[in-house]
């Protein structure tokens, strides 16, 4: 019998997790946060029954792993429309199983049909097998705003000449807090055309609850009206400071017209810059706006890690697939879409 055809593929249960871990530590990284910290597995793939991986099993062995984050993690009314990202897919090479990595992945997209499946850097070893199973690859981009006032740079690294952006005061941002959160974001509409589709519970759950990290959740206000939800989060590297603006939800034009504001709020917090991973926003629209585009053959340097800190750009690609054909919902993909943002 073929080695395949010995192998099932099923979700993980609650007392599976001790296999997963243990595989993460032995076939991806020894002391890898998802494999020693529970808080953060369990932040990122616990479920009401089991945990968000898909596993494959040979003769009793787990010789396979793919996670899966699906958006109703983190809001349940969402899971009225299944939409996942795939993260952590390793097999185990002495398995000797042919084709286990395809057969992992088709697995999960045949028993979670989901209406959209998406991904964040992924290995370009895993582009072939994407493409396969008829993902849209590509890369996202990395605009920036920076800190007129300062006059040298510890982090940023050979940015242009930067100016003052000046508001039209036409939108505002303000922090939301996770004591009024609810109130305050009462009447808020995700929009319904766009995926993965994040709603205001997500943000509050995803962001203010998060077990390590400390986000910034801000409100985009027009005339009173909340228009649009972003998160941010602070880091640092030798005393400086940046800004990471890592989601976001909304009217498209409140993002395109808040620069001023967000450079404001580089001067309160003494950050260097403010930058944004993305895919599919109108890149004319935001540097009208006031960011500023990173060019992968210019000189600037955007530095993207800091656990620990490198002072390199970092290219971050993506692959996005919409289970029926037809499904023509446009694609909004920031840096804590997947496990992109999270403790290293």
């Amino acid at each position: 019998m073929e080695d395949y055809k010995r192998v099932i593929f099923e979700f993980c249960s609650d007392s599976d997790i001790h296999l997963v871990n243990q595989a993460i530590e032995k076939w991806i990284k020894a002391g890898h946060i998802l494999a020693i910290n529970h808080t953060i597995q369990n932040f990122q793939h616990k479920l009401t029954h089991g945990y968000s991986y898909i596993l494959a099993k040979k003769e009793g062995m787990l010789v396979g792993i793919l996670g899966y984050i699906p958006t109703y993690l983190y809001d349940s009314e969402l899971e009225k429309d299944l939409q996942y990202c795939t993260v952590t897919w390793f097999i185990d090479l002495k398995a000797n199983v042919p084709g286990l990595g395809m057969l992992l992945f088709r697995s999960l997209l045949s028993k979670k049909r989901g209406s959209f499946c998406y991904a964040i850097s992924i290995s370009e070893q895993a582009f072939p097998m994407h493409e396969a199973l008829a993902y849209k690859i590509g890369w996202m981009q990395q605009v920036y705003i920076v800190n007129h006032t300062l006059n040298k740079f510890k982090l940023l690294q050979n940015a242009p000449v930067i100016k003052e952006l000046v508001s039209e005061k036409n939108y505002s941002i303000q922090q939301l807090h996770l004591d009024d959160f609810d109130e305050a974001t009462t009447g808020f509409k995700e929009p319904q055309n766009v995926v993965p589709t994040k709603s205001a519970a997500y943000f509050k759950n995803r962001f203010l609850m998060h077990p390590i990290y400390h986000y910034l959740v801000h409100g985009i206000f027009q005339k009173g009206l909340l228009k649009a939800i972003i998160a941010m989060r602070l880091v640092a590297s030798d005393g400086a400071i940046a800004i990471r603006l890592v989601d976001f939800s909304g009217e498209l034009n409140a993002l395109y017209n808040i620069a001023p504001e967000l450079q404001e709020l580089l001067i309160q917090e003494k950050a260097e810059y403010l930058d944004l991973y993305h895919w599919g926003l109108d890149q004319k629209a935001l540097e009208q706006g006031g960011f500023l585009l990173r060019s992968k053959d210019g000189q600037t340097i955007v530095p993207n890690y800091f656990e620990p800190f490198k002072a390199f750009n970092v290219e971050l690609n993506y692959a996005y697939r919409f289970m029926k054909k037809t499904d023509n919902r446009n694609v909004l993909l920031f840096k804590a879409d997947s496990d992109q943002d999270r403790p290293s």
